[in-house]
């Protein structure tokens, strides 16, 4: 499978909306949500944050993007990636990334809009997306990528 490896950290980086440096994911030493927006401009993909901060209101989604973050090898998740930064939750505007570990590589297969319905909130994050078909898959390596979660995992625990 021919494929290009992309490089994921996690960051002290100023979003577009923070007003102060706050953790962010990188890929390819570009802020998540400006690399998506490079492909959907006219969207409002900009200064969303990442999910994997622990800032979440409520512990049940924080732990539901924990839980899908490093899926187990040969099945699939659909784990928040972004999310609004004036609500902080999995309720309002929400990035979902299609993640499957295969090997030495956790690959975003494909990046969406979650359109769930409320109903089991927050299970049901992930259930119905609009797929950002602009944007081509993925490939991490898997050491790089659970350093970059274990980052913001450090943050929870302090």
């Amino acid at each position: 499978m021919k494929h290009t490896t992309s490089t994921i950290k996690a960051e002290m980086r100023k979003t577009i909306f923070a007003a102060h440096d706050h953790m962010a994911v990188t890929i390819n030493d570009e802020l998540l949500d400006v690399f998506i927006d490079e492909f959907y401009p006219d969207e409002e993909y900009l200064g969303l944050v990442p999910t994997f901060l622990p800032a979440f209101d409520d512990d049940d989604e924080y732990n539901l993007v924990m839980e899908r973050a490093l899926p187990k090898e040969g099945k699939t998740t659909m784990l928040p990636v972004l999310m609004c930064p004036e609500d902080l939750n999995l309720s309002c505007t929400v990035i979902i990334a299609q993640a499957k570990t295969q090997g030495d590589y956790v690959i975003w297969e494909k990046l969406g809009l979650d359109k769930s319905e409320p109903a089991n909130h927050p299970q049901s994050v992930g259930t119905k997306v609009q797929w950002l078909g602009k944007i081509a898959p993925l490939y991490f390596k898997k050491d790089e990528y659970i350093a970059c979660l274990n980052e913001f995992k450090q943050m929870a625990e302090e």
